[in-house]
């Protein structure tokens, strides 16, 4: 249970690399874990936090897109499987949050957004998942990856 995404302690993050990336994200769950208040998803966090994920509320299910623990978007979502991806470019400041449900064709549900370096040395990717009401849902992240024009390891 965490009040917002900022104070739930159970967030895995990766710090980017390089000036350019893509991070994808596949998120399965069973629709029988679902709980109300429960949130999961990637974030892009720095100075700012976004998030796009999978929110449920009075039963229903939205995919939903976050700033700063303010909702600025959300939509009726079926389903048990879903990509999200963050798309970042460091050299001109403009990342972007987008879903999909074939792993194939991206939808934005952001703008490209700036960044600001927070309270580590950069923009970090997470992976989250809590629950606004009690401790209670679960989800899966079933398949991470995160492509970049950083240092790979040898």
């Amino acid at each position: 249970r965490a009040d917002n995404f900022v104070t739930a302690r159970n967030t895995l993050t990766q710090k980017t690399m390089g000036y350019t990336g893509i991070a994808t994200a596949k998120m399965v769950w069973n629709n029988k874990d679902w709980e109300d208040g429960q949130r999961c998803g990637l974030a892009c966090m720095a100075n700012q936090n976004w998030t796009i994920g999978v929110m449920q509320e009075d039963g229903q299910r939205y995919l939903y897109l976050e700033k700063n623990n303010e909702i600025v978007q959300k939509k009726p979502f079926k389903g048990s499987c879903i990509y999200l991806r963050m798309d970042a470019d460091a050299t001109k400041n403009e990342y972007q949050l987008l879903y999909s449900y074939d792993a194939k064709s991206f939808t934005a549900l952001s703008e490209k957004f700036p960044m600001e370096f927070g309270h580590w040395k950069g923009v970090r990717i997470g992976l989250y998942c809590y629950n606004v009401k009690e401790n209670a849902g679960q989800v899966s992240f079933d398949d991470f990856t995160y492509t970049h024009d950083g240092p790979i390891a040898r």
